[in-house]
């Protein structure tokens, strides 16, 4: 069975568009900051995220969260799983650029070269705002404005082929 759920997987994550990235974390309570680089894969239900320094992977399929440290499932408590999976929901809808959709769940403005999302819907609970930098049809930085002061901003360095 399980041979079945990695082929599953291989398959997923080979026809899926796969970027190396770079996130960069601030924590305003700690008043410090943390960067991180892995790779994201999304596919057609989901996106998969797999920190290489820390050994961490995150994936979202069909709004089905799960998280690993060092190959092992870790539980989440409910708030933390639901916080998780609203932000990977936004990053894979700003990746799949569906304008209606993004439209009904944020106020849209374009200055420059930049959208700034406005969050209106449960999302607006935990981010205060949304930068998002797009080159054509393809994420170049995503930065997250948290409703407790944090930053998340996510950097695409380049597609893996």
């Amino acid at each position: 069975m399980s041979k079945i759920i990695i082929l599953i997987f291989s398959f997923l994550i080979a026809n899926a568009n796969t970027f190396n990235f770079t996130e960069l974390r601030y924590s305003d309570a700690l008043g410090s900051s943390m960067e991180l680089h892995g790779e994201i894969s999304f596919f057609k239900n989901g996106l998969s995220i797999n920190y290489v320094d820390a050994k961490k992977t995150l994936q979202l399929n069909d709004s089905i969260l799960t998280y690993k440290e060092d190959m092992q499932v870790v539980p989440l408590d409910e708030e933390r799983s639901e916080q998780i999976t609203q932000y990977l929901e936004t990053v894979f809808l700003l990746h799949s650029g569906d304008n209606e959709l993004l439209n009904s769940m944020f106020d849209i403005e374009t200055i420059n070269e930049k959208s700034i999302l406005k969050p209106i819907g449960s999302i607006s609970y935990f981010v205060s705002s949304i930068e998002l930098s797009k080159d054509k049809n393809t994420i170049k930085e995503v930065k997250l404005f948290l409703k407790n002061s944090d930053e998340i901003t996510i950097k695409i360095d380049n597609e893996i082929r």
